[in-house]
């Protein structure tokens, strides 16, 4: 948060980091999973870090800083990516990629809460800085390829709901969405 240190992801392992001279802070293990995406979350207070570990079987990894461990190995679906924490820190929403939903895990309780389905393969997610809209990036269209309209779009979700409020549709031929992010004032 301060910019001091930094946490870079291996295959298996997270690293903590000295942003200035390099020098490794701490290690922790990680899932070994087949597949190498690691994507890494900060909470709000700086103290915790969510890593996602895609495979078929994803696992979702919360690292106290403060304790310096993993203090939770939480089952995921297919290819857990974009791990966002909420304002408060209470709850994380991670993208399941190929299950096409988003998990909404309760980090205090570390457990799942619920599943929101979403268009497409989502891979990355931002909140809006207020909290109240969660947006996520569907990697491909959901329409057959033949068609008129062929883009892949942004599912909008009420967090304190947990469903989908609405869905963007992106210009024609816009697909293979990677990420997104939210402008620190919420309007774009």
């Amino acid at each position: 948060e301060d910019g001091r240190r930094l946490a870079v992801c291996t295959t298996n392992a997270l690293f903590l980091l000295d942003a200035a001279s390099g020098a490794e802070i701490a290690r922790w293990p990680l899932a070994d999973t087949q597949w190498r995406d690691r994507v890494i979350a900060l909470s709000p207070d700086g103290t915790r870090l969510a890593v996602t570990c895609a495979a078929p079987r994803s696992l979702v990894c919360l690292v106290d800083l403060r304790r310096g461990e993993v203090v939770a190995r939480l089952p995921a679906g297919h290819t857990a990516l974009g791990p966002v924490f909420s304002p408060d820190g209470s709850q994380l929403y991670v993208c399941e990629r190929h299950d096409h939903d988003v998990l909404v895990i309760d980090v205090a309780r570390r457990r799942g809460l619920a599943r929101i389905p979403v268009e497409r393969e989502p891979v990355a997610a931002a909140l809006t800085p207020d909290g109240r809209r969660l947006l996520v990036a569907n990697h491909l269209p959901a329409v057959a390829a033949g068609a008129a309209q062929v883009a892949a779009s942004v599912t909008v979700i009420d967090p304190a709901a947990r469903r989908v409020a609405h869905t963007l549709s992106l210009p024609n031929g816009s697909n293979l969405l990677l990420g997104l992010a939210v402008s620190p004032d919420g309007r774009y």
